[in-house]
């Protein structure tokens, strides 16, 4: 099974938009263009608000043990039930995670084998 990233990176509204700009005239043109997943942010503080080291834990838990609830995450984790679920639904929010809903609750799983961060200096 073929690993799939991510790119996190820092950029602006407006780079980001023209990023996305670009991606579409080609595609208007007919060309082919390689989809890319990338999560942007507009400023290193706010990826380090949102890509907290607690978060980080529970994206790779997530992905390494695959718990089959959120529940079973923050026993794995030893973390009050409700920091991981609140962790969760930002990770999902961020689009890092999915959660299958599965009778009656919430299997979270990784989307993604590798976080690649680009920082421009």
């Amino acid at each position: 099974m073929k690993a799939r990233n991510v790119t996190i990176r820092i950029s602006s509204m407006d780079e980001t938009l023209d990023r996305f700009a670009g991606v579409y005239e080609r595609a208007s043109r007919g060309e082919k263009v390689v989809p890319q997943e990338i999560l942007s942010f507009e400023t290193p503080e706010l990826m380090r608000e949102m890509l907290t080291k607690e978060r980080l834990r529970t994206l790779k838990t997530i992905r390494e043990k695959e718990p089959k609830t959120i529940y079973a995450l923050a026993k794995m984790l030893q973390r009050p039930y409700s920091n991981v679920f609140n962790d969760v639904k930002k990770l999902a929010e961020m689009g890092l995670i999915d959660l299958r809903k599965e009778n009656g609750t919430a299997q979270p799983r990784a989307k993604y084998d590798r976080l690649n961060i680009t920082i421009p200096i």
